[in-house]
């Protein structure tokens, strides 16, 4: 089964990966309000910096485990 996380994991995950990741927020925006545009790059991009955030806050330890 999968892992499930309690609100206040995902805020807090949230919180680290902005304060890393400053533009984030706007690059998901851009993907989700252009859904027809060639976001590829950009979609990759935020899924390297998300699985560079959970490494080093041990949240995929906690997955792994799971």
């Amino acid at each position: 089964m999968g892992k499930h996380f309690r609100d206040e994991q995902i805020e807090e995950f949230l919180k680290a990966y902005v304060a890393r990741f400053p533009d984030a927020v706007e690059r998901m925006e851009h993907v989700m309000l252009n859904p027809f545009d060639d976001n590829d790059e950009l979609m990759s991009q935020n899924f390297r910096e998300i699985y560079q955030v959970a490494q080093v806050d041990g949240i995929l330890h906690g997955i792994r485990d799971a």
